[in-house]
């Protein structure tokens, strides 16, 4: 229930309330003691029930402790206790959140571009403690009276040694800047923060989000495979640099995207840096100079992607990934990738001596590695120290098994996304439904899939590459059918 105006909490006067989230209201209040006007938040009464809820609400306090007063962030007072409320006092920005100042109609790129990399200092000041925020989107990024951005809402951000409150398989954030990462359920890192902020850039700059659709299932599934329109495609006003700096924030692999907030500065630096009026505040610029030339170059890099992005209708190329037990080393000097295989320890029966009664011996030998000399393209296993082996390694002559087909692999890498945004979808209808219970055919068909999924890559991990295919359509059959549903 919302406090009317005049409501006393503690030492706070209540103005009026700001909006309202998942977990509490926010409100416009007066300290009655100092007359300063500040932000609280309040935690709903029936969340404040929840053990989990409360722990979440402390470890938000916590870690927006943890952060000072730092220039584009939103500023933490205090928090406490009264009468059954819970608080936290925070700085109130006189302004509105860019999710309101971007409904009102296409923003300025020198403004969208300031304000990105102002939030791009206050993500690299939070990277700095080991603290990921894991919801940036427009509507926790505040726009202050004198044109400032501030970035807010730390209630889900993650900090080394903290518990974890998400269960295993459901994603936190918001959906239309969810990274792919996140969307797998995979460890985040400073990384998933950046490509929420490049959604939001490409959003800021083209006035509209790179994927939209009418299903959590489809919209989850464009994040882990779809290749977003550049967007000077979408407008050709935009800056072809801008473009390019875009992209490379919403790669879809982590380590093709900036590797810090820092080298997305520089990028943003170099690509204004020949404007009359930077875009990149001074201030910024300064704490970043050191990656000025990491920028310039990336910038070069960029561009001469865009081109050859633009230049080609092709489908984007897609990176094979290992099959099971395999691990893909660095190229060689000719550019070939020398793969590794893990082959499992193998049970072997010796047989009795001709003429005896000795039982037959079984033994397991040790794992060996099955590795190629990129000089000489010799193959080879490398067999540990064990039981039966001398005390170094032997070499022997070996066939390494053959490369999966392109065409095989590639299936392989659509069904495993299809397979996580379906996971994640799973997840959320469980959650939203509780006790009600899922429906047995579909709680049937994502065992299915996942046991399809797993034999196949298995198969293809042992170049039972025949044996694959035929469980990899049983895997995207089942896949189709909970897209179908999930789609809905």
């Amino acid at each position: 229930m919302e406090l009317p105006k005049g409501t006393v909490v503690g030492s706070y006067e209540v103005i009026r309330s700001l909006g309202e989230g998942g977990m509490g209201q926010v409100y416009q209040v007066r300290n009655r003691i100092s007359h300063r006007t500040e932000a609280m938040k309040l935690l709903h009464p029936h969340i404040a029930r929840e053990p989990e809820a409360l722990e979440r609400f402390r470890r938000e306090n916590e870690l927006h402790a943890s952060l000072a007063e730092h220039p584009h962030i939103v500023a933490l007072r205090t928090s406490f206790e009264y009468e059954g409320h819970f608080a936290m006092i925070m700085e109130f920005v006189d302004g509105e959140s860019l999710q309101a100042v971007m409904r009102r109609g296409r923003v300025p790129a020198a403004d969208a571009v300031r304000w990105i990399a102002e939030v791009l200092d206050a993500l690299d000041f939070a990277h700095s403690i080991g603290i990921v925020h894991r919801d940036i989107k427009p509507a926790n990024i505040m726009i202050a009276s004198n044109g400032a951005a501030k970035l807010a809402d730390f209630g889900i951000a993650a900090a080394p040694g903290m518990s974890k409150l998400t269960k295993t398989g459901f994603g936190v954030g918001s959906l239309h800047y969810m990274s792919p990462e996140q969307i797998r359920g995979a460890r985040l890192d400073p990384r998933a923060d950046l490509y929420s902020l490049g959604i939001t850039f490409y959003e800021l700059m083209v006035g509209a989000r790179p994927f939209d659709a009418t299903s959590e299932y489809d919209l989850m599934n464009a994040h882990l495979t779809a290749a977003p329109a550049p967007p000077v495609d979408r407008d050709p006003s935009i800056h072809p640099g801008l473009s390019s700096v875009i992209l490379h924030a919403i790669a879809k692999r982590a380590e093709d995207r900036f590797q810090s907030a820092k080298e997305f500065i520089a990028a943003l630096a170099a690509v204004t840096a020949g404007s009359p009026t930077p875009a990149v505040p001074r201030a910024i610029h300064a704490r970043s100079k050191r990656w000025v030339a990491v920028g310039v170059a990336a910038f070069g890099i960029l561009c001469a992607a865009l081109w050859g992005f633009r230049q080609s209708a092709a489908p984007p190329k897609t990176t094979p990934i290992a099959p099971a037990g395999v691990t893909a080393e660095a190229p060689t000097s000719q550019g070939v990738v020398i793969p590794t295989l893990i082959v499992s320890p193998v049970e072997t029966v010796a047989e009795p001596k001709s003429g005896t009664t000795e039982p037959r011996r079984r033994a397991v030998q040790p794992a060996a590695v099955i590795s190629k000399t990129p000089s000489t393209g010799q193959a080879s296993i490398k067999k540990p120290v064990g039981a039966g082996h001398p005390a170094i390694a032997q070499v022997v002559p070996a066939t390494i098994a053959a490369a999966p087909p392109p065409e095989l692999e590639l299936r392989l890498a659509n069904v495993r996304a299809q397979a996580a945004a379906l996971e994640m979808s799973f997840q959320r209808l469980q959650a939203r439904m509780g006790n009600l219970g899922m429906r047995q055919s579909i709680v049937v068909s994502r065992s299915k899939l996942q046991a399809y999924l797993t034999l196949a890559e298995k198969q293809t991990g042992v170049a039972q590459f025949a044996a694959a295919e035929i469980t990899l359509k049983q895997a995207e059959a089942e896949a189709a059918s909970l897209a179908a549903i999930f789609s809905r």
